[in-house]
């Protein structure tokens, strides 16, 4: 099965799981005591219609509850979206959570909302500084899979870096990939149709991540986005 969800994630484009769409919101909230304020918020299974739109600016319980223990308060938002091109489309993660209390909200307006799915994910923590070299072109990417998710991990830099370290880069990844590749041929081998225990794919997997690890602690220019792909 890990194995089969590793070839859709290559095979499939990004609307293969539009079952797991929702919406991306950004919308200005006017106080009653007359501040306005641009926030954000992702909505699972919401609609990109004006139907929606309006349901939404009438009802801003329902999009601004919290649902993550992290979100302090009751009803919050985030203050901040970084975007990341990924494949043909564009990843967003939401950061800075903060509270709003509910009854100072006097108009809430839609500005806009973008279709996505929650099943794709940016993983790891972030801040507004890195919007600027997630902009950039990964020098290198590899990916890792667990029972039914795959992660795309791409390597950048935020500062010129030495040809020799870009080089060490690409050898491991390039070497790992073709032990991987060496290991599955012999494990099909061995158990033909059955499903083999990849259990030694996993430790070349976590050798190679090891060491990429190593190189990330010694070059601080050197930066990663690890995006995450879930069915159910």
């Amino acid at each position: 099965m890990k194995k089969l969800i590793l070839i859709l994630s290559i095979v499939f484009p990004i609307f293969a799981f539009a079952e797991y769409n929702g919406v991306h919101a950004k919308f200005k909230l006017e106080l009653k005591g007359g501040q306005q304020i641009t926030g954000y918020k992702y909505i699972a299974h919401g609609n990109n219609t004006l139907q929606y739109k309006q349901q939404l600016e009438n009802d801003p319980k329902s999009f601004l509850f919290n649902q993550f223990t992290y979100e302090p308060g009751e009803y919050g938002y985030y203050t901040e979206r970084l975007e990341y091109p990924y494949q043909e489309i564009t990843l967003y993660k939401l950061i800075n959570p903060v509270e709003i209390k509910i009854d100072e909200i006097k108009t809430v307006e839609i500005i806009d909302l973008i279709t996505a799915s929650y099943a794709i994910q940016i993983v790891g923590d972030y801040n507004t500084n890195d919007q600027v070299w997630m902009n950039s072109k990964p020098i290198a990417s590899y990916s890792d899979y667990d029972e039914m998710c795959t992660f795309d991990t791409f390597i950048h830099t935020t500062d010129n870096i030495s040809k020799e370290i870009q080089d060490k880069i690409t050898y491991i990844i390039k070497d790992a990939e073709s032990k991987i590749k060496e290991k599955e041929t012999e494990l099909n081998n061995q158990y033909e149709n059955d499903e083999f225990d990849d259990e030694q794919i996993q430790d070349i997997c976590k050798e190679r991540n090891s060491k990429i690890l190593e190189l990330l602690k010694e070059h601080n220019q050197l930066k990663t986005v690890t995006v995450s792909m879930c069915t159910c």
